[in-house]
Formats: structure tokens, C-alpha cells, sequence
């Protein structure tokens, strides 16, 4: 759980239109969500207080967070991308 954590940022990998992060960070004031994605959703179709970031995952250069979410989104990938977003994602968030 994000409070359990002690997390003031949470970034979703993969994030789709944000809708796992705002589930997450529904009633919790103070934290930051963050979503990835290669293509974030259009103003109208994302959630409300989330940051987007255009990003591929398995090799670009992530925002720092104190906690990283993937769900939905590795049966899209090989297992040498998964392992890439692992690593990747290791460098950002601590």
C-alpha cells in the first residue's frame, strides 16, 4: 500500500490513460503520480492530477519516484524488454 510505503511519488509503467494511478492516489493528498507510457492519453481522456511523461520504459531516462507500479501492460513485451524496464526503472526510483 502507498501510505505503508511512505511514498510521496508513485510512477505506473505502462500507464495506459492513469486510471490504476488514480485509484492509488485517490484521498491521498501530497503524492505525486507519475505516469509512463510511449504514448499518454490526450487531454479528456486522462485522470486528474497525474503527470504524463512520453517515455519508453525500457530505455529512457525516467522521473524520480519512490515507488514504481507496472500492471497491464509486460505481455506486450519480449522478456528482454521486461527485464530492460526492471533495470531501468531501478535507476529512478529508490
Amino acid at each position: 500500500r502507498v501510505e505503508r510505503a511512505g511514498a510521496r511519488s508513485v510512477m505506473d509503467l505502462g500507464c495506459g490513460n492513469g486510471a490504476l494511478l488514480g485509484r492509488l492516489l485517490k484521498g491521498r493528498r501530497g503524492v505525486r503520480g507519475i505516469g509512463v507510457d510511449l504514448r499518454p492519453p490526450v487531454a479528456g481522456s486522462a485522470v486528474e492530477g497525474v503527470e504524463y511523461v512520453a517515455a519508453d520504459a525500457t530505455r529512457d531516462r525516467l522521473p524520480v519516484a519512490d515507488v514504481a507500479v507496472s500492471l497491464c501492460v509486460i505481455h506486450h513485451m519480449t522478456e528482454e524488454q521486461v527485464v530492460g524496464m526492471i533495470r531501468n526503472s531501478g535507476r529512478s526510483v529508490g
